[in-house]
Formats: structure tokens, sequence, C-alpha cells
């Protein structure tokens, strides 16, 4: 069962991962980079400057870590 809306963490990795560590890894950048979002969300409602200047200070390579994401999901 799952909630309408939710990604299942493991459903945003291409196929192919050879190992449960590389999961484990992949999984907990994701994570740390969505917290961080979120959060700076908490302050800031939009994406603007101040939004990503807040995510910098938090996690300084997210735009990295998004990119990583983003083409996982392609």
């Amino acid at each position: 069962m799952r909630l309408a809306g939710t990604v299942v963490i493991g459903e945003l990795w291409p196929p192919g991962l050879t190992s449960r560590g590389d999961e484990s890894l992949r999984t907990q950048r994701i994570r740390g980079h969505v917290i961080s979002h979120e959060l700076a969300h908490g302050l800031h409602a939009d994406h603007g400057l101040r939004w990503r200047n807040l995510l910098s200070m938090i996690m300084p390579d997210w735009e990295a870590r998004k990119a990583r994401l983003e083409a996982s999901l392609r």
C-alpha cells in the first residue's frame, strides 16, 4: 500500500544497481537533499535567491546533488 503522490525510494534508481551499498549511499544523499530542500522552504516558500542562499548554507553541494537526482530519474 502506498499513499497517493508518494514515491518509493527504490523507484528513483535506474536499473542496474549492483550492490545494496550503492543504494544505501544514494538513498542517504537523496534524503539529505530532500530534507534540506524542505527545511529551506520553512523560511522561504519559493525557490528564489534567499531560498537558494539558505540551501547553500545548509548543504553547499545541493546543486550537484539535485543534478544527480534529476539524472537518475531520466
